[in-house]
């Protein structure tokens, strides 16, 4: 009988691990006067001010992603910050809310560059835009890699990072082909899994960790 192997693991961790190669000294220039990017994503395009400085960030992969780049940010949902991303629960961090119920009040007095908002704030795009610049990046579960690449190579391109940002994803996708050999090499299977509060949940190809699958 083949082995079955529960385990829980995250795709985006397997990048976030390799962002951190470049000596972690700040290469993000300031905002420069009027020059801006447009942004094309799920829900059309925005101009994005080149380099934001003033920047509120609700989805906590591209939080880690901009951390591991060295690109400073302004308000998170502190509320909800994940325990490994806990250097920004500080008081120096806007607290903006939570995801899906942001604190529109403070977000509107922050006044902020850029907005970067995920699937669970989708349903408020409309309104979060009325504040700033915001662009949309969740992941497709059905086409993780591809997804997720054109995510980091969006924001590489906000913060003039796509020398380096190339250089991470390389390095990722020599990392995975590493795995992929040794899963071909092994009769063993694996389960992923997530325990939370109490319950535990199986995740196969196409689901919220499917880009495993891949």
């Amino acid at each position: 009988m083949k082995k079955v192997i529960p385990f829980a693991i995250l795709s985006i961790f397997i990048f976030l691990a390799a962002c951190g190669t470049d000596g972690g000294s700040k290469s993000v220039d300031k905002n420069s006067e009027g020059e801006t990017v447009t942004i094309e994503h799920e829900f059309g395009e925005e101009e994005v001010p080149k380099n934001p400085e003033n920047i509120v960030v609700f989805d906590f992969g591209i939080l880690d992603t901009l951390d591991k780049l060295d690109v400073d940010v302004a308000g998170v949902p502190r509320v909800t910050v994940p325990e490994y991303l806990d250097q920004y629960t500080g008081d120096e961090y806007v607290n903006v809310g939570a995801s899906r119920e942001p604190d529109f009040e403070a977000i509107n007095e922050m006044q902020p560059d850029l907005i970067i908002i995920s699937d669970r704030e989708a349903d408020l795009y409309e309104e979060v835009k009325q504040m700033a610049p915001t662009i949309y990046l969740p992941v497709d579960f059905t086409n993780y890699m591809d997804s997720f690449t054109n995510n980091m190579k969006t924001i590489a391109k906000i913060f003039d990072k796509e020398d380096q940002m190339e250089n991470e994803l390389s390095q990722l996708d020599e990392k995975m082909s590493v795995v992929r050999e040794k899963v071909a090499d092994t009769d063993d299977e694996a389960l992923i899994i997530m325990a939370n509060e109490g319950k535990i949940s199986a995740y196969g190809p196409g689901s919220r960790y499917g880009g495993n699958h891949s």
